[in-house]
C-alpha cells in the first residue's frame, strides 16, 4: 500500500469510500457516511430492491452537493471478482453493513485507511454473531458492534458498541427498527476517531467456528434455541489468547439457553440453499416460497409479471435479507435469469398458463410460454450446472387407460391435431422428455407432477367467464356470487384434489433432496383419498359454503346444470374421465404422505375467504 498523503493526515479532508450493503439496516449506516460528507464512490449490494433503494438516497445527497451518483454494482459470483475494481478507486474506506457474503482478506487491504464492518450480536463475550430477529427468553438485549478488520479472524477489533434493547412483546419488525437506528448512532459516533486514526481497540471474543454462522440464534416452538454445529468448539480472546470452552459445562450454562441442538452448516459464503423460482407470484410459487421464508434458513430469489400475492411476504422486515425479487416479463428479464440460475441452488421454473379456457383459446401462446421460454430456461440451467426441479403435469397422462397413472410405466395418450386442449399436455411432456435426455447427460433433476393442487390463491374469483378459473376457483366464485355452477358434461369426471399445503410439503423434500433420492426422478403428487366427481365436490363445497354464516344465504341460492363441454370450452375441447395418481414411490422416496382430506380443504377455502378475503 501507499503511503498516506496529506490529504489523509488532514481529518478535515473528505474521504472516500466503497459500501458493501446486504439488508436494510445497511440503509442507515450509507445515511450517516453521506450526513457525515464522505464521497461514496461505489456501493456494492445483492438485489434489485436494495439497489433501488441506495441510489434513491445516493441521488439525493449527491444533488444537494453537485456531484454525480456512485455506480450500484451486483456482483454475479464472488466478492474477491470485485478485487479489480476497488484497487482501481482505492477508496480511503472500505464499510461492510453487512454484507452477505465474505468480503474477503485480499480486498480489506485496497483501503487506505482500513475496512470497517457493522455487526450485530447477541451475546457480549461474542461479537461476530448476526442478529437473528427471533425472540430469545432468556435475553433481553442485542449489541451493534463496529469492527475494524484485520488479519484473520483475531484481528477484529472492536471500535465502538451499543446494546438494543429486547422485550419480548415485541415484534421482528420492531426490533429491526430499533437495530437500524442504533446502526446509525454507533457509526455517527465512531467516524470521527476512525478518520483521526484515534480509536482504541476493545477485546473482542471471536469463535474459531468458520464465518458466517458460527452462533446463531432462532426461535422455535415458543422457546429459545441456540444453534453450534460443533458445542465442544473453543473460542478465545483476540488481545490476551485465554481459551474459553463454549460447551454446556461453562458458558452455555451459564447462559442458561433452553436447548442445543445442531442446523443446518451455513459455513459458506452463501446461505445453505439459494431457490430461485420463475413465476414466484403463482399458485405454487408464492405458497413455496411463504414455506421457504417462514421455515427454513434458504434465501429466495424470483420472477414474475406482477406480485399481488407475495408483496405482503417479501416486504417483512425479518425476510428482507433473504428475498430478491423482480417484477418483469420473463422475456425481458433474460440477463437478468441468467445472473441469477448462475448464484442459485435449485431453479424451479413455475412460470406457465395453465387453464382449460387459454389451452382452447390461445395454444400458440400456450407454446410459446410453456415449452419455448421454459426450454430457454432448461437450457440455461444446464449450463450453469445447477440443479433442476420442473413442475410437469397430471396432464400427460392424458387419456391414459390405466385405473392409476404411474410416472414410470403408463403410456401418456393425447387426442387428434384438431383438439387444441392437448398443446398444453404436449408442450410439458416434450420438456419432461428433454429434461430426462439432459439427465442422462449429467442434469440434476426433479420432475413433480401435480394432481389438482387446490388452495388459496389458486385463480382470480372476480369472473364469472367459464373456463377462466380451474375448477374449485370457479365454483367458489359461483357460490359467493349466488350463481349457478355449470358442470360440465354433467360433472362425472374423476379427480384427485390435493390441498396446497400437501403438495409444498412434498414439493420441499424435493427440494431437501436428502441423500440425491430424488434426483433423476418423476414424482406423482396428489392425493387418492380425495378422488371424486365434479359434480361431489360441487355438492360439498355448497354444503360448506351453507353451514358458514357468511355464505349461507347465498348458497342457498345456488343450483347445479349440466352442460356440453363443447359450448362451455369451445370445439377444441376434449376431457378424460379419470385422473388418479399413483404415489407409492413418491411416499416411499421422500417419507410424505397427504394429509389434508377434501372435506377439510373446502373448509379451508371458505376460512381463508372469510378472514383474508383473498382470491382463491
Amino acid at each position: 500500500m501507499d503511503t498516506l498523503d496529506s490529504r489523509l493526515e488532514d481529518p478535515s479532508a473528505q474521504r472516500t469510500a466503497a459500501v458493501f450493503i446486504h439488508h436494510g439496516t445497511g440503509i442507515g449506516g450509507l445515511r450517516v457516511l453521506l450526513a457525515r460528507g464522505v464521497k461514496v464512490i461505489l456501493v456494492v449490494t445483492h438485489d434489485d430492491s436494495l439497489q433501488k433503494a441506495t441510489s434513491a438516497l445516493i441521488k439525493t445527497a449527491c444533488k444537494c452537493r453537485g456531484a454525480t451518483a456512485p455506480c450500484i454494482l451486483m456482483p454475479k459470483q464472488r466478492v474477491s471478482d470485485l478485487i479489480p475494481r476497488i484497487r482501481e478507486l482505492y477508496p480511503d474506506l472500505i464499510f461492510v453493513f453487512p454484507y452477505r457474503r465474505t468480503v474477503v482478506a485480499a480486498m480489506q487491504d485496497q483501503a487506505r485507511l482500513g475496512t470497517f464492518s457493522l455487526r450485530g450480536s447477541l451475546l457480549e463475550y461474542y461479537s461476530k454473531s448476526p442478529i437473528n430477529l427471533g425472540s430469545l427468553p432468556t435475553e433481553n438485549e442485542r449489541f451493534v458492534t463496529l469492527h475494524k478488520n484485520g488479519p484473520g479472524k483475531s484481528g477484529e477489533a472492536i471500535i465502538e458498541q451499543s446494546t438494543v434493547p429486547v422485550f419480548q412483546s415485541e415484534t421482528p419488525s420492531e426490533l429491526l427498527q430499533k437495530v437500524s437506528v442504533v446502526v446509525e448512532q454507533v457509526l455517527w459516533n465512531a467516524f470521527p476517531t476512525i478518520v483521526e486514526r484515534t480509536f482504541s481497540h476493545m477485546e473482542a471474543l471471536v469463535c474459531t467456528l468458520p464465518f458466517p454462522h458460527e452462533c446463531d440464534f432462532t426461535a422455535g416452538q415458543g422457546c429459545g434455541l441456540v444453534a453450534l454445529p460443533d458445542p465442544t468448539q473453543q473460542a478465545y480472546t483476540a488481545s490476551k489468547g485465554v481459551d474459553q470452552t463454549l460447551s454446556s459445562h461453562s458458558l452455555l450454562e451459564k447462559r442458561q439457553f433452553p436447548q442445543i441442538f445442531p442446523v443446518t452448516d451455513c459455513r459458506n459464503e452463501v446461505p445453505s440453499k439459494r431457490i430461485f423460482i420463475l413465476g414466484i407470484n403463482g399458485f405454487i410459487g408464492h405458497h413455496l416460497c411463504k414455506r421457504i421464508l417462514e421455515t427454513t434458513d434458504w434465501s429466495v430469489c424470483g420472477i414474475d409479471v406482477s406480485s399481488h400475492r407475495i408483496e405482503r411476504l417479501i416486504t417483512r422486515a425479518e425476510f428482507l435479507p433473504r428475498v430478491a425479487f423482480k417484477e418483469a416479463d420473463i422475456e425481458a428479464s433474460w440477463s437478468w435469469i441468467e445472473s441469477h440460475i448462475g448464484e442459485s441452488d435449485v431453479i424451479i421454473p413455475l412460470a406457465a398458463i395453465s387453464t382449460p379456457a387459454s389451452y382452447i383459446k390461445t395454444p400458440l401462446r400456450i407454446f410459446e410460454l410453456d415449452f419455448e421460454t421454459n426450454l430457454r430456461v432448461v437450457r440455461l440451467v444446464v449450463q450453469k450446472g445447477k440443479r433442476l426441479i420442473f413442475p410437469s403435469t397430471s396432464e400427460v397422462y392424458g387419456m391414459c387407460h390405466d385405473s392409476e397413472f404411474d410416472p414410470d410405466s403408463s403410456e401418456l395418450i393425447c387426442g387428434p391435431i384438431k383438439k387444441t386442449r392437448w398443446m398444453y399436455s404436449c408442450a410439458k411432456q416434450l420438456l419432461d422428455r428433454v429434461i430426462f435426455a439432459y439427465g442422462n447427460e449429467g442434469l440434476d433433476y426433479t420432475l413433480f407432477r401435480p394432481f389438482n393442487w387446490i388452495g388459496p390463491g389458486l385463480d382470480t374469483l372476480d369472473t364469472s367467464k367459464p373456463g377462466i378459473s380451474r375448477v374449485t376457483s370457479q365454483f367458489l366464485g359461483n357460490i359467493i356470487r349466488g350463481e349457478t355452477i355449470s358442470l360440465v358434461d354433467g360433472g362425472s369426471q374423476r379427480r384427485a384434489f390435493t390441498y396446497i399445503d400437501d403438495g409444498i410439503d412434498a414439493l420441499t423434500k424435493i427440494i431437501v433432496n436428502e441423500n440425491g433420492v430424488a434426483t433423476g426422478k418423476i414424482y406423482n403428487i396428489g392425493n387418492p383419498a380425495n378422488y371424486c366427481t365434479i359434480r361431489t365436490l360441487a355438492t360439498m363445497m355448497i354444503k360448506a359454503a351453507a353451514a358458514d354464516e357468511q355464505f349461507a344465504e347465498l348458497s342457498g341460492q345456488v343450483q347445479l346444470q349440466d352442460c356440453r363441454s363443447t359450448t362451455y370450452y369451445g370445439e377444441g375441447y376434449q376431457d378424460l374421465q379419470h385422473r388418479l395418481p399413483s404415489i407409492t414411490e413418491t411416499m416411499a422416496d421422500l417419507q410424505w404422505s397427504p394429509l389434508v382430506s377434501l372435506e377439510d380443504a373446502i373448509t379451508r377455502l371458505f376460512r381463508e375467504l372469510r378472514v383474508e378475503g383473498s382470491p382463491i
